[in-house]
C-alpha cells in the first residue's frame, strides 16, 4: 500500500511505499546529484539502518576506556560530506553522551554538516519555564548546537514550543500515513479521538490519512493528585474509536481515555501512538480494557521488546530514508520558529 509522508509544519509530501524501505533504484531516481548524504547510525539504530539497501552508511565505533571515559573512532571518511547522525537523547544518559561526542568527532574530521536525526525527541516535554526548575528542551538544543549540529529532524515533535526552545531549525515528520496503513479496514464505522486538546491536530492528520470524513472527537482531560481524569467528550462517537497520541509513556492518559470511551459504550478500541516508552506497568491495563490493538512505531528502538498480538510495531525506516533523500524539504530557518502551543508534562 502506498502512502505519503508529510512534513507537519509545511505539508510538504514525499512518496514512500508502505512500510517497505526504498529500493536502490528508487533512491537513485529521487537523488538528482547522485552523491547522497552519509547516515551515521548510533548503536540503538544500527539494526534499523542495516535493513536499508539504499542508504549510504558511515561507521563510527564507540567505546569506553578502562576508566569509563567515552571514546569515538571513525571508520569511514566523512570529509566534505553531509552526515545524518541517527541516534537518541533519551535515557540512559550515555546515549546522549554518544550523540554529542559523535557529532563533534564528525565535524573535527571534516564533515560539511551534521544533521541530527532524532526520531524521538527526548526532553521535548520539558518545554515550560517554571521557577526554580530546569528547561530540558532548551538545554538539549544548546548541547546540540555546542557540538556542531546544524539542524534536527524528528518524528511527531511534542509541541511547537519545544521546537522553538531547541533553537535550531527543526523539521518534524508526521507518522500518520505510516500508522494509518497498519489500521485494518473497513473504517466506515470509525471516529478518530484525541485524548486531550493538545492532540487534536495530530488526530486530524490521522483522520486525513485514513480518509475519514467525520470530524475529530476529543476528550477534556485534567490532572489530579491521583492521576489523569477524562471528563467531557467533545464531538460524536462511533462504534469504533481510534485514539491518537504522540507518546505512550506510563499510559495514564490513554488508560483514562479508554475507560471513558468504554463508559460511552464504544465497542472497538484501537490506539495509534508514535513513540512507545512503555514505562512501568500501568499501560498494560489497556489490554484489560479490551483494546484491540496498540499501533506504535519503533522511533524508540526498545519498543520492539513489547511487540505482541496487541502491540504492533511499525518501522520508521521509510521516514528515515525520506529524511535523508529530502534533507531540506520543509526545514524552517531558526528565525522562522514560532511558539503557539505548550506541551504536556512528562509521565503520561
Amino acid at each position: 500500500m502506498g502512502g505519503v509522508a508529510y512534513d507537519e509544519r509545511t505539508g510538504a509530501a514525499a512518496r514512500y511505499a508502505g512500510a517497505a524501505p526504498l529500493s536502490r533504484s528508487a533512491f537513485a531516481a529521487m537523488t538528482a546529484s547522485g552523491r547522497v548524504s552519509l547516515v551515521v547510525a548510533l548503536p540503538r539504530f544500527a539494526l534499523l539502518v542495516a535493513q536499508s539497501s539504499a542508504l549510504e552508511r558511515a561507521t563510527i565505533e564507540l567505546s569506553h576506556f578502562a576508566n569509563g571515559e567515552l571514546a569515538a573512532r571513525l571508520r569511514t571518511p566523512v570529509e566534505g560530506r553531509d552526515c545524518f547522525l541517527l541516534g537518541t537523547a533519551a535515557p540512559p544518559a550515555v546515549a546522549l553522551a554518544q550523540l554529542l561526542l559523535a557529532s563533534d568527532t564528525l565535524m573535527r574530521h571534516g564533515a560539511a554538516r551534521v544533521h541530527a536525526l532524532l526520531p524521538y525527541l527526548a526532553y521535548a516535554r520539558q518545554d515550560r519555564a517554571q521557577s526554580g526548575r530546569s528547561l530540558g528542551a532548551a538545554w538539549l538544543g544548546r548541547l546540540l548546537a555546542a557540538c556542531c549540529v546544524s539542524d534536527v529532524t524528528t518524528i511527531d515533535i511534542h509541541s511547537e514550543l519545544a521546537r522553538t526552545l531547541i533553537g535550531l531549525p527543526v523539521r518534524s515528520l508526521s507518522p500518520a500515513p505510516l500508522l494509518a496503513a497498519a489500521i485494518s479496514e473497513p473504517r466506515t464505522d470509525a471516529v478518530v479521538v484525541a485524548p486531550d486538546r493538545g492532540a487534536i491536530e495530530r488526530a486530524r492528520a490521522m483522520a486525513d490519512a485514513l480518509e475519514l470524513d467525520a470530524p475529530v472527537t476529543w476528550i477534556d482531560k485534567v490532572r489530579k493528585p491521583r492521576g489523569v481524569v477524562h471528563r467531557r467528550v467533545v464531538g460524536e462517537l462511533a462504534p469504533r474509536a481510534i485514539v491518537v497520541d504522540d507518546i505512550l509513556d506510563t499510559g495514564d492518559t490513554l488508560v483514562s481515555c479508554a475507560q471513558q470511551l468504554r463508559a460511552q459504550r464504544v465497542e472497538r478500541l484501537e490506539i495509534a501512538v508514535t513513540h512507545g516508552l512503555f514505562t512501568g506497568d500501568r499501560w498494560r491495563a489497556l489490554t484489560r480494557l479490551g483494546v484491540d490493538a496498540i499501533h506504535v512505531t519503533d522511533s524508540v528502538p526498545d519498543a520492539r521488546r513489547y511487540a505482541s498480538r496487541i502491540v504492533r510495531i511499525q518501522s520508521i525506516l521509510p521516514l528515515i530514508e525520506m529524511a535523508v533523500v529530502e534533507p531540506q524539504a520543509g526545514m524552517p530557518s531558526a528565525s522562522a520558529l514560532t511558539a503557539p502551543a505548550a506541551g504536556r508534562t512528562p509521565g503520561g
